[in-house]
């Protein structure tokens, strides 16, 4: 017997010893058969080697075209032999041909079921990609706003300073003013005084001439009227700009308060967009999560899908029994 080494190292007198163990034992050899009896070998590289041992078994058991080597065995069972050889061979080669095209379907469905996977996890990753894109670009924006804000909140800011400094004016004029209404009334109460002083000694003067004194008192008389109204002008204008410089004192302070609640408000809004941001990079993190669970189930589903692919290639297929005792037994009508 010629010896011939494949690959994984199966050597073809394994596959033959393997085929005749089955034959012994009275099942027909196949290719699954064979390689469970050696417990290795790919179904390529068993499939050459029982071809092999099928060409060779019509010579080994004494038929062939040349000499059936049978002797005195009569033609009828001689006929019968050929003809089961023959079944034996075609349905072991159909057998064979199933099990690859099996083999070959299945496989070909896992890797469109695989192919299909990878291709929803691209979707899924490209959705992601997408979607973070959005929120960066959402990020963007309102990082963008809230710098304009604080833009607005610094020239709101400047304008606050301006508005007060202006009001410390206002407030230093009206203090000017104060002082110089006071200058006034202080300058008033000692002409008062003078006055009095000058009328006492008019009085104590008056005994010398009455009509003087009169016309003294009376030229006196129109003069204090005369302050006293001068006086009165002054103390109702003082007021009325007193009551004009409050008033814009108010304006400014309602002013500075929109500023505030400008400012108050732009605080919240930053608030919510640093919130907005936290919550953006937590969805990132969990669709980042899921798209890493759904990797891993896609490696397990190949790694199911390759294991139940090897486990159906190795499990026994019943097959028709093969009796080889039938040789010597077999009726004239030559069916098994």
């Amino acid at each position: 017997m010629e010896s011939k080494s494949f690959s994984r190292g199966i050597q073809q007198e394994d596959v033959w010893a393997a085929a005749d163990s089955l034959i012994a034992d009275g099942q027909r050899p196949t290719i699954e058969r064979v390689r469970q009896k050696i417990g290795r070998g790919s179904p390529n590289t068993v499939s050459p080697m029982l071809e092999d041992w099928f060409a060779t078994l019509g010579t080994r058991i004494g038929v062939n075209k040349g000499s059936d080597g049978l002797g005195d065995i009569p033609n009828v069972l001689k006929q019968a032999l050929k003809d089961a050889w023959v079944i034996a061979l075609t349905k072991g080669r159909e057998e064979s041909a199933l099990e690859i095209a099996q083999a070959q379907a299945d496989l070909a469905q896992a890797t469109r079921a695989l192919n299909e996977r990878a291709t929803d996890l691209d979707q899924t990753e490209q959705i992601g990609r997408i979607k973070r894109q959005s929120l960066e670009d959402a990020l963007d924006a309102a990082i963008k706003n809230h710098d304009d804000a604080l833009a607005r909140l610094r020239e709101a800011q400047e304008l606050a300073s301006k508005r007060e400094k202006e009001i410390e004016s206002l407030q230093d004029k009206l203090a000017a003013v104060e002082t110089e209404r006071a200058s006034e009334r202080r300058s008033h109460q000692d002409a008062v005084a003078d006055y009095v002083r000058e009328r006492k000694k008019s009085e104590e003067r008056a005994q010398s001439t009455q009509q003087k004194l009169l016309e003294e008192i009376d030229r006196a008389r129109q003069e204090t009227k005369k302050m006293t109204g001068e006086a009165q002008k002054s103390e109702k204008q003082f007021l009325a700009d007193k009551n004009l410089w409050q008033k814009k004192v108010r304006l400014q302070e309602e002013e500075l308060a929109k500023i505030q609640a400008l400012y108050t408000a732009s605080t919240s809004d930053l608030n919510a967009l640093r919130q907005t941001h936290a919550a953006s990079d937590s969805r990132a993190q969990e669709v980042q999560s899921l798209l890493k669970g759904q990797l891993a189930d896609s490696k397990t589903t190949i790694a199911r899908l390759t294991e139940a692919l090897l486990t159906r290639a190795e499990r026994p297929v019943a097959r028709t029994r093969f009796p080889p005792r039938k040789l010597k037994g077999a009726s004239g009508n030559g069916k098994r």
